[in-house]
């Protein structure tokens, strides 16, 4: 155990500092990073594990807060990127519509406009799954 030695300063504050010149708040501070507690069990644990070691609870979100900010900024992200799309893809199907039309009436062929309702009816699905998967994301923080 290291000794604790005080400085006095004119002022009247007084300061703590241990016997190798670091200050003893600090040292403090290093065993509380150093030392974790589970919740359930009051164990002490390592700050690498996800799960305790003594009951097994899922200490993920007590230990890591900065990556549960990181994962709701990439889902924020790709929830971006798959709004876009989706907007994309809706903004283009009257385009393979017209396309599948102007195909089907200049080969007189009825399959080919089937085809260009087919591929808008795909685009609009995607779309909107595309959506759901973005909201789906969202909600899952």
């Amino acid at each position: 155990m290291t000794a604790i030695r005080s400085l006095s300063f004119v002022s009247g504050l007084e300061m703590m500092y241990n016997n190798d010149g670091t200050h003893h708040d600090d040292r403090i501070k290093q065993q509380e990073v150093n030392h974790m507690k589970c919740q359930k069990c009051q164990t002490e644990i390592p700050p690498e594990t996800l799960f305790c070691t003594h009951c097994g609870a899922y200490i993920f979100d007590i230990i890591k807060p900065r990556e549960r900010g990181i994962k709701f900024v990439m889902i924020a992200i790709l929830g971006l990127i798959c709004a876009v799309l989706a907007f994309r893809v809706i903004q283009l199907s009257p385009f393979f519509l017209a396309i599948g039309y102007a195909i089907g009436y200049y080969l007189k062929e009825n399959f080919v406009s089937i085809i260009g309702s087919f591929v808008m009816v795909v685009n609009i699905i995607s779309a909107v799954s595309a959506f759901l998967w973005m909201v789906w994301l969202t909600m899952s923080l």
